[in-house]
């Protein structure tokens, strides 16, 4: 336990921008940059996301605040926080985009369907996550 204690706090002394959006302005930096990679790089999935609201930073908690706990079994939050030791927030960033991918390519048509908020859409992607489904070998 003491280990990690002195791990976060060297997290947050160092370099805070590169592990851990301490500020308000950071949180809303990460979500922006965030809703834009997902734009660029998987416009369906953010077509989708964007239409019930999940891409606003309210919408992005389970991923950027929570770090995975509600969407994840703990395995493999532990295994995310392992990676995100290592290499920072660009770790949340890949895994967030494939996460959400992923859920959106399995859910298919449903999620446009069914969900009408960013709380129906992570909970849907929290049922993939705890599918038989879903393959978690990173």
């Amino acid at each position: 336990e003491s280990y990690a204690y002195a791990t976060i706090r060297q997290m947050v002394k160092d370099d805070s921008s590169y592990f851990l959006a301490i500020s308000r302005v950071q949180h809303l930096t990460w979500c922006k940059t965030f809703s834009d990679l997902m734009k660029r790089c998987f416009p369906q999935t953010a077509a989708v996301m964007e239409q019930i609201g999940a891409l606003q930073p309210v919408g992005l908690e389970p991923i950027l605040k929570r770090f995975f706990v509600t969407l994840l079994r703990r395995k493999h939050v532990l295994r995310i926080m392992d990676i995100f030791t290592g290499e920072g927030s660009h770790a949340i960033f890949r895994i967030g985009t494939t996460l959400c991918c992923l859920a959106h390519a399995h859910l298919g048509d449903t999620i446009r369907e069914h969900c009408d908020s960013p709380a129906l859409f992570w909970e849907g992607v929290r049922r993939f996550a705890h599918s038989k489904h879903f393959k978690f070998d990173i």
